[in-house]
């Protein structure tokens, strides 16, 4: 049996989930079970560049604005601020 962790952006430690991996291990030993194998991960590793993704999301909304001269890109990309801590704060929790 794998039994998969894994955690938002807010941690960056991969030792996070060892309290539980124990307690599951102390719990399949009482049962006389083989222990399961463990695997833990985060996504904190995964967005360590935010500026380059939302550079990236500007590049993209310039070129609609080229092509499409009287679209509003704020309207397009509507409550930035708030999409923009969403995202680099908390996704993936």
């Amino acid at each position: 049996m794998l039994v998969f962790f894994i955690h938002g952006v807010a941690t960056r430690d991969a030792c996070y989930s060892s309290n539980l991996q124990q307690l599951i291990k102390t719990e399949f030993s009482h049962r006389g079970e083989k222990n399961p194998h463990f695997y833990a991960g985060f996504w904190g590793s995964a967005l360590t560049d935010i500026g380059k993704i939302w550079n990236s999301i500007d590049e993209d909304l310039a070129h609609v604005k080229k092509k499409y001269s009287k679209i509003d890109s704020e309207e397009i990309f509507r409550y930035r601020t708030f999409r923009e801590g969403l995202f680099s704060q908390f996704l993936g929790d």
